[in-house]
């Protein structure tokens, strides 16, 4: 029973979050209403006052819906005045958001629809996506989670083409939120990190949202202790953003988490001051969920009688809103408190209204459960075939390990329901001979695969060396020849620098030969002195004594 309603009870329900730098505690003021009129008022633009508005609607939808009603109407009166469709778009779906989180789902949903199709003829891809994801959360809430997943895939898609990364992520983190209601806690665990990396980078409004999913998805597997730790990071963030809706979810999921624990005292007080903030909000769907967590207590402390009382509450807050996800928790809790009550039938109608929702939104989580509960009921009965049925349909969705791969086998569970037990049981032997027999074809299939694949494998393996060795070879002896003829040119080479360096030696000798002796210069000139050096071994230049006009006395070297 403690992990069940741990399970259901500590599913957040999902909200948008947006930053806005209005204050809440302005609006307990009587002429609140006017004096923002007023302000708005002096803004000149009129797109401009159309977005504040839209920001006032958002703020307002939860603490004074009739405000919000107010602010949504001048919006869209300056909105039909200018043509403004951006500041349309946002004022709808910001309308359509305080609707959905009263559990007014149908009306939102239309109103959703209308934004995009505003969205679409302005080809304004983020109005697109963020409007995707409206949709999406509406689907969720609703239990609808492939349309859901379906949905976000579409926010996600444009967000990427138009670059919108904040969108994707924040599209990316509703699907975590899916795959954990589903039971898909390692894809929740796979996306949910990469989303947690990416809103604590950049410091995303949706982080509190998302250590919140985290948290639910931690205690679904167990983890309490890493669950509260997550619990408690994002109720600190709730705190920050003062969003009254989103803190009474944290509220709530931190005193299931203590239930868990053991700790029934300081759980009942985090789940009542959960529960009488959404009554001041008005949100029904909070209300619901806080009346689970409350019924969970006194559950815990076997008062089966109160604890029906409060399960019986949040299943007509739960069919209220449509929401089938949380009809499907109270419907079970019911149904275990009639259980443990004695009333069988009363259980039976609880436990089999949970078991066709679930196979209408195929949550192998929710189908889990319905079926251990039906198992336990008809062993009390003492009916002992349908106790086993039941309990083998539980085994089936305990060990899967996603809901998706459970569908086939939920209609073949189905239809064996409907069959005697001796047909069944005959089945079920064909089947696992039919698995034994395609098991040892498939082990020898792979055998053989094996085994050609490494022949593949080795043939070319040795093609590949011996065509590496002949090459090796060719390289080799092509470096070989080039080395004798590099060594013969070398040769030649050497022989013409000798000619050539005999030749110049030779022309040196000549050259000096020719050169006047010393005797001879100093016999026309005393006093004189030769600087000669040949910068290599021969000079273009030389000196020669000569005697002119011997009349005048005058010599010239």
């Amino acid at each position: 029973m403690e992990k069940s309603v741990f399970i259901k009870a500590l599913r957040p329900l999902f909200f948008l979050s947006f930053s806005c730098l209005f204050l809440p505690t302005l609006l307990a003021q009587d002429r609140f209403l006017d004096s923002i009129r007023t302000e708005i008022g002096k803004i000149k633009a009129d797109t401009q006052k159309i977005k504040q508005y839209n920001k006032l609607v958002y703020l307002c939808q939860n603490l004074k819906p009739a405000i919000a009603d107010s602010f949504f109407a001048l919006s869209m009166d300056l909105v039909r005045k200018t043509g403004f469709k951006k500041g349309m778009v946002e004022a709808l779906n910001y309308k359509a958001y305080g609707l959905s989180t009263k559990g007014v789902y149908k009306e939102a949903s239309e109103i959703h629809r209308e934004a995009m199709a505003a969205a679409k003829s302005l080809n304004n891809l983020r109005l697109i996506a963020e409007t995707y994801n409206y949709l999406g959360n509406i689907e969720l809430n609703l239990g609808n989670y492939e349309r859901a997943l379906a949905t976000y895939d579409s926010s996600i898609r444009v967000s990427s083409s138009a670059g919108l990364e904040s969108t994707k992520y924040h599209s990316l983190a509703s699907q975590v939120i899916v795959y954990n209601y589903q039971g898909n806690y390692t894809k929740a665990f796979e996306i949910g990190f990469k989303v947690l990396a990416y809103f604590e980078k950049n410091q995303s409004p949706d982080l509190g949202n998302h250590y919140s999913t985290l948290a639910a998805i931690y205690g679904n597997t167990g983890k309490t202790d890493i669950a509260l730790s997550y619990a408690i990071k994002a109720y600190n963030k709730g705190k920050e953003g003062k969003d009254e809706t989103h803190i009474a979810n944290y509220m709530s999921n931190i005193g299931t988490l203590l239930m868990v624990k053991n700790d029934l005292k300081n759980a009942e007080t985090w789940m009542l001051n959960a529960y009488e903030i959404d009554k001041k909000t008005n949100n029904i769907p909070g209300q619901s969920r806080d009346l689970v967590s409350i019924g969970n207590i006194y559950f815990h402390q076997e008062n089966f009688a109160r604890a029906l009382t409060y399960y019986k509450k949040a299943y007509d807050l739960a069919l209220q809103t449509g929401n089938r996800s949380s009809v499907i928790t109270a419907a079970q809790n019911v149904g275990l408190c009639h259980l443990s009550l004695k009333n069988y039938g009363e259980a039976d109608k609880y436990f089999k209204e949970s078991l066709r929702i679930g196979t209408e939104m195929k949550s192998a989580d929710d189908l889990m459960y319905s079926y251990f509960y039906l198992s336990g009921l008809k062993r009390e009965e003492k009916k002992f075939n349908e106790a086993l049925d039941y309990f083998e349909k539980y085994i089936l969705y305990r060990d899967s390990t996603t809901n998706l791969a459970n569908v086939k086998k939920l209609a073949e569970a189905e239809a064996n329901y409907r069959l005697d037990k001796k047909d069944q049981q005959n089945k079920l032997a064909k089947e696992k001979q039919e698995a034994l027999y395609q098991a040892d074809l498939k082990q020898k299939q792979i055998l053989i695969y094996s085994a050609i694949g490494g022949l593949i494998l080795a043939v070319v393996i040795i093609f590949l060396g011996i065509k590496n060795s002949i090459q090796k070879q060719k390289n080799l002896k092509e470096l070989s020849e080039k080395n004798i003829k590099i060594e013969n040119a070398s040769k030649i080479i050497e022989e013409k620098n000798k000619e050539i360096t005999d030749s110049i030696n030779y022309a040196e000798r000549i050259q000096f030969a020719i050169l006047p002796e010393a005797s001879e210069i100093s016999s026309h000139l005393s006093d004189h002195f030769i600087f000669y050096l040949p910068k290599d071994i021969v000079s273009g230049d030389f000196y020669f004594p000569a005697q002119w006009d011997p009349k005048l006395g005058i010599h010239v070297t």
